[in-house]
């Protein structure tokens, strides 16, 4: 994938042929902790009865990014959301505790503060924990979560 702004044109990519063999798995991010990663872009997500903020961190390390032949690493954490039928968000005791320990990193969690959690991307660093999951539909595949979130040293 490139950088570069162009005109993809559909027609074209249907059409064009290759004799060379695509990867049928991605390789995980390895599992372990890594001292230095951005919020790149948080969505919410509604799964039945749960609302979900899938947190997307940029991990910065080249290397990492080389070994995995990706131009840039991203993992996901995913926080489930405590919210009223209106779908604002709930406060107090065991309410968001997920969302709460990002706006405390970030220095967020302020009393009287104005905040929304669009305010979180762009932040960083970070430390974060990387560990694996098999999947449910397949335990050959592998996901690579955030299970973890830290202030960077």
């Amino acid at each position: 994938m490139s950088d570069s702004v162009s005109a993809f044109d559909a027609d074209n990519f249907m059409d064009r042929e290759t004799s060379e063999v695509f990867e049928t798995r991605m390789t995980p991010i390895p599992a372990r902790d890594y001292p230095a990663a951005m919020i790149d872009k948080i969505e919410i997500r509604q799964d039945g009865e749960w609302t979900i903020a899938d947190v997307s961190w940029h991990i910065l390390d080249d290397a990492l990014a080389t070994e995995l032949d990706m131009e840039r690493v991203i993992a996901r954490q995913s926080i489930f959301l405590d919210v009223e039928p209106d779908g604002s968000m709930q406060y107090g005791k065991n309410k968001n505790t997920g969302l709460g320990n990002l706006r405390e990193i970030f220095g967020q969690n302020n009393p009287g503060e104005p905040w929304s959690p669009r305010r979180l991307v762009g932040q960083g660093p970070a430390m974060i924990t990387v560990k694996h999951k098999p999947s449910k539909k397949d335990p050959n595949d592998t996901f690579a979560n955030v299970t973890k979130v830290a202030r960077a040293a």
